[in-house]
């Protein structure tokens, strides 16, 4: 839906600007291209290539990073349609134009009259934690690599 949107629809271009960043979920996957031809940057959870069991240590803590994000984006939404059911329900197509407005007068209802969500400390000193040991190594990967521990029926 949202491809199609972008494709014949002039007012959603509108939303988007160059360096924008959508964080979305993989069902997404296939919107990805046409966000990023937009200058879009787009960051969803990796997903495991042919073969993977798992993610790599990388890919995992790039998603942690993500889901994180998510987290707030989801809460807000839910918060948006639980007080205002209009927002909640499938729209026409003939609305999205104005949808856009729609939202922002929600949102400005909701910071006007109702306390910000928060996330228990929550904050950039954890964010940057968060950010820092994503880049971390992972010495206990490492030592089941070497020592070939992947293997379910390690005889020693």
């Amino acid at each position: 839906m949202l491809a199609r949107e972008l494709e014949n629809n002039e007012a959603f271009e509108q939303w988007l600007r160059p360096g924008d960043i959508f964080i979305v979920d993989r069902g997404y996957r296939d919107v990805v291209p046409i966000l990023e031809e937009r200058g879009i940057i787009c960051k969803m959870p990796p997903l495991l290539e042919a073969g993977e069991h798992q993610l790599s240590t990388e890919a995992a803590n790039e998603a942690r990073l993500i889901t994180t994000t998510r987290w707030i984006v989801e809460a807000r939404n839910g918060h948006l349609k639980a007080i205002f059911k209009y927002l909640g329900n499938r729209q026409h197509i003939h609305v999205f134009p104005n949808i856009g407005d729609f939202y922002r007068i929600a949102g400005a209802i909701i910071n006007r009259f109702h306390p910000p969500i928060h996330m228990q400390s929550a904050d950039v000193p954890l964010a940057q934690n968060m950010l820092h040991r994503s880049t971390l190594i992972n010495y206990v990967q490492i030592r089941v690599e070497r020592e070939g521990l992947l293997q379910r029926n390690v005889h020693r």
